[in-house]
């Protein structure tokens, strides 16, 4: 069967758009998720990008409807928090930086001031090997009510063109008399 250079020339832009996609699939290179538990209900975080670098746009406008948990004021919550290097090369000196802090905020200038609205904060840097990952488990209470985020944050990441973020609002009710 004889083709043409018409056909020939789909089958390459078919080949070039699937190594396009595949490449564009692995270009992220750290996962990150966080889940907040309370009682039976779990909310989960998804895995977004932002430049790295100073911050260009809320991260409430990056990830418009992050999930929400409610609870009350003094139920212990439990966070879980999980990041892996998902490339073939390590990521070294990578920050992993997970808090909780009053919604309002969290979304100041500068969201990593320990000192404004923390109720529960950690922070280390790790070399990540490639495939490897980490992850980790903190019970508190809150017992202010009032919103909050609940996030896990890469800062120095290898990739020096984004930084990796997953969240969750916190809503706490005030505790029933």
């Amino acid at each position: 069967m004889r083709r043409s250079a018409h056909s020939d020339c789909a089958w390459a832009a078919a080949i070039a758009l699937a190594i396009g996609l595949a490449t564009m699939a692995r270009a992220s290179h750290l996962d990150v998720a966080i889940t907040v538990v309370a009682g039976k209900v779990e909310a989960r975080g998804a895995a977004h990008e932002q430049p790295t670098g100073a911050r260009p746009a809320p991260k409430r406008e990056i990830a418009p409807n992050p999930p929400m948990l409610t609870l009350r004021a003094g139920e212990e919550v439990v966070i879980r928090w999980f990041v892996k290097n998902v490339q073939e090369q390590p990521a070294p000196q990578t920050l992993v930086h997970c808090f909780v802090k009053d919604a309002a905020r969290a979304e100041m200038a500068d969201p990593t001031d320990a000192t404004r609205g923390s109720v529960w904060e950690n922070a280390f840097v790790m070399d990540l090997a490639p495939k490897q990952s980490a992850s980790g488990m903190a019970r508190f209470s809150i017992l202010t009510p009032g919103d909050f985020i609940a996030e896990i944050e890469t800062l120095n990441s290898a990739s020096g063109m984004h930084e990796h973020f997953s969240r969750v609002l916190i809503r706490v009710e005030a505790a029933s008399p």
